[in-house]
């Protein structure tokens, strides 16, 4: 208990003087913090003015580069299209362009350097327009045939016109780094010239304090009775015991919270070591782990996500954001792996930061998602296929292959007919999201050209397949087809193939790629001379994570999906797949995709 409080007199006849002499010091005080503060803040907004103007040339020269590139893309898109709705973002971009330069002509007027380089990114930007955009428009306008438009394809592949855009994103670049160096610098003596405020502030409101607690204990010990005083000072005592009682019970609630949770907690200091763990870090992961105090976070996850922990808890203790997540393989004491959460929050300390983790097994959540998306998968496939054929039966009744339909039955047949396209595209919707659930893009259909396709894909493969000892073939002719789907997902599937029969195949011996058109398709063939596909794997090659059990297939790495990918691409497009494999003899994989229509031209 607190001893007895001793009772305060009141002071002398040297009392007025003193409150004299400290109200003047109060008041010179005031003004002088005043005076500093209001200082302090003009030099905040200057420097906060100056970030300001930064971001926004940051923005513009952002904007130039970005209408460049709209201008370059808008070009090139009607150049191998011939499509005038591909020269809207170009028009638009050399309007934007023009704005955004016009504009830092304008703020850089006083900045040589600066303005120097607009001038030349604007000299690109004008010679680009003059001696590659303008010509070959005029020619891609009066282009009457594939000879004609292969010519301007030819000219657009080897990238005149792209050097010159490259060096306007090149100057962009540079202004742009340029700019962000000065942005930072602005942010930093922004932060220093607030800190030093705030720093004033504080020491300036702590004199203030000191100085009115001065003044109030002087009068307080002319005005105040010692009876009040001591009664003040019992009561304040009660209020503050009353307090600390409080916070002994809400740190015993939250001790109880923390250690019921069915989720580990962690706190790790800068070398990432345990510094603080609940109860349920040994239960989660076992005792004799290396879960305690003292040992090293990292040595909870395989060794293969170590250095992706590693890297995100230094992103929070360096700042970059306050909460993050990680997925990753967790490690029993006992080896066993699972699927676990890292839910990071970064907090400060007097030692410096700190990260709490949270970590939570998700194996239960992950085999759910699993059950979903096969449940999805399985459902859709059982409600598509005799939708097609409900669909396709009342399409041949109201095209009147079983005889006109007249009155209610006409009736009754749109009505079916539109509720099961309705179904029909209610069950896509379901596929679509499943496979957003799952990262997938939607399909842009676009007609191109089949030969320029396969060189493409030639060209963009033999780097892979060279690294693997593998040379890759296009067999010509390639018939003059053209091809409707999503580009980009039918290279992705043709990539597949194509990386799968490198990698399978003996060093230096030849992947080819054929293609042939009959009856309206075009059927794509991939042929490598490996090993073949055993004949009990055959009929999962297609499947999720597939993967034949032989030692070989198992060292050329790969998760199992690529094939698995491949099919979903084909078949959403309206194609199919397929292979033919002979042990020892190797194994050609071939896509049948229909013709838009015979003639390589866009």
């Amino acid at each position: 208990m607190a001893g007895p409080l001793r009772t305060i007199r009141p002071l002398g006849p040297w009392m007025a003087p003193l409150m004299a002499t400290g109200t003047l010091l109060l008041i010179g005080l005031v003004a002088l913090t005043e005076w500093e503060i209001l200082r302090g803040f003009a030099e905040v907004d200057s420097a906060a003015n100056r970030q300001r103007e930064l971001l926004q040339d940051l923005a513009e020269v952002r904007g130039v580069e970005k209408s460049m590139i709209d201008m370059e893309s808008g070009t090139r898109g009607f150049l191998l299209t011939g499509r005038e709705e591909f020269l809207e973002p170009a028009q638009r971009g050399e309007r934007e362009f023009d704005a955004a330069a016009a504009t830092l002509r304008e703020r850089w007027s006083g900045q040589a350097e600066r303005l120097a380089t607009l001038e030349h990114v604007e000299a690109l930007s004008l010679d680009w327009r003059k001696a590659f955009q303008r010509p070959l428009l005029e020619r891609r306008r009066a282009a009457r045939g594939a000879a004609d438009a292969a010519a301007i394809d030819e000219i657009v592949a080897r990238g005149e016109g792209r050097k010159r855009v490259d060096g306007v994103r090149g100057l962009c670049d540079h202004l742009e780094n340029r700019l962000a160096a000065e942005i930072r610098a602005a942010s930093f003596e922004v932060n220093r010239l607030t800190e030093d405020a705030r720093d004033f502030a504080l020491r300036a409101g702590l004199a203030l304090l000191l100085a009115v607690a001065f003044m109030a204990a002087v009068i307080a010990r002319g005005f105040r009775a010692a009876a009040e005083r001591n009664e003040v000072l019992r009561r304040e005592v009660a209020v503050r015991q009353e307090a600390e009682e409080r916070a002994r019970a809400s740190e015993t609630r939250f001790a109880a919270f923390l250690n019921g949770l069915s989720e580990a907690l962690v706190i790790v200091d800068d070398r990432e070591t345990v510094t603080w763990s609940n109860p349920r870090l040994p239960e989660l992961f076992g005792k004799g782990s290396g879960t305690h105090e003292g040992t090293s976070v990292l040595a909870l996850v395989s060794g293969d996500d170590a250095p992706r922990l590693r890297e995100a808890l230094a992103g929070m203790r360096a700042g970059a954001g306050t909460r993050a997540g990680l997925e990753a393989t967790a490690r029993r004491a006992d080896g066993e792996a699972f699927a676990a959460e890292f839910a990071m929050s970064r907090f400060e300390t007097a030692h410096g930061p700190r990260v709490a983790l949270v970590i939570r097994d998700i194996s239960e959540r992950r085999a759910v998602e699993r059950l979903k998306s096969e449940f999805i998968a399985s459902v859709s496939h059982e409600l598509r296929t005799p939708l097609t054929a409900i669909v396709g039966s009342l399409s041949l009744l109201r095209s009147g292959e079983a005889g006109e339909l007249e009155g209610a039955a006409r009736a009754f047949v749109d009505m079916a007919h539109a509720n099961s396209l309705r179904l029909a595209r209610l069950v896509d919707d379901v596929i679509d999201v499943e496979r957003v659930g799952s990262g997938a893009l939607a399909f842009r259909s676009t007609e191109f050209p089949l030969p320029a396709f396969l060189a493409e894909a030639v060209r963009l493969n033999q780097g892979f397949a060279e690294a693997h000892g593998v040379f890759l073939f296009l067999d010509e002719p390639v018939p003059a087809a053209t091809l409707r789907g999503d580009r980009d997902r039918l290279m992705q599937a043709v990539t597949n193939l194509l990386s799968n029969a490198a990698k399978f195949s003996p060093r230096d011996e030849e992947v080819r790629i054929a293609a042939t058109l009959a009856a309206g398709a075009v059927r794509i063939c991939v042929a490598d001379r490996g090993p073949g596909i055993p004949e009990a794997f055959r009929p999962r090659v297609f499947e999720k994570f597939a993967q034949a059990d032989s030692s070989d297939s198992r060292e050329k790495g790969g998760t199992g999906l690529g094939l698995s990918i491949a099919r979903a691409i084909v078949e959403r497009m309206g194609g199919r797949i397929g292979f033919d494999s002979e042990s020892g003899r190797g194994t050609t994989f071939w896509i049948e995709m229909p013709a838009a229509r015979e003639g390589g031209g866009p």
